[in-house]
């Protein structure tokens, strides 16, 4: 069964001809990492130098792999108001046996700030739900972003 298949009789019951965006990533650039346990602690300069958190070289690269991918697919107008997005993370056997698969809700992020960068969506705000979203063990690693 193909994931469209799937994503129409099983995950969400909206109709998907009333698809705002959809793209795929590949394995060939794309590998899951998450912002929350990949931020380094840097010091400001200056007499106070407070900590802040940063983004490490990973993260960087990963939003602008998405982004790219996102621009390449984006519609002529940003999608704007309240939307509804469903993330497929699909997990590879090289990954899939590691022990380092991060937690669901934390993968959203990345993905919903590349829509926004790449000016897919307005504002990532107005995610109203991520209602079908799930990893899955494939014989790939790639990611699937529905916009609804």
């Amino acid at each position: 069964m193909s994931i469209i298949e799937l994503v129409q009789t099983q995950l969400i019951k909206a109709d998907l001809d009333k698809c705002l965006f959809h793209a795929r990533v590949d394995s060939e650039y794309y590998r899951p990492c998450s912002k929350k346990n990949s931020r380094p602690i840097f010091k400001s300069r200056g007499a106070n130098p407070r900590p802040f958190l940063g983004k490490s070289n990973e993260l960087v690269a990963q939003e602008l792999i998405l982004a790219h991918a996102f621009r390449k697919k984006k519609p002529k107008d940003k999608i704007s108001g309240y939307i509804h997005c469903i993330y497929h993370f699909h997990f590879g056997p090289d990954i899939s046996r590691s022990f380092h698969l991060s937690d669901l809700s934390n993968l959203f992020e990345i993905v919903s700030d590349a829509l926004q960068t790449s000016d897919v969506i307005e504002n990532d705000r107005f995610i109203m739900s991520f209602d079908g979203s799930r990893k899955i063990l494939s014989e790939k690693t790639m990611l699937e972003v529905f916009v609804l």
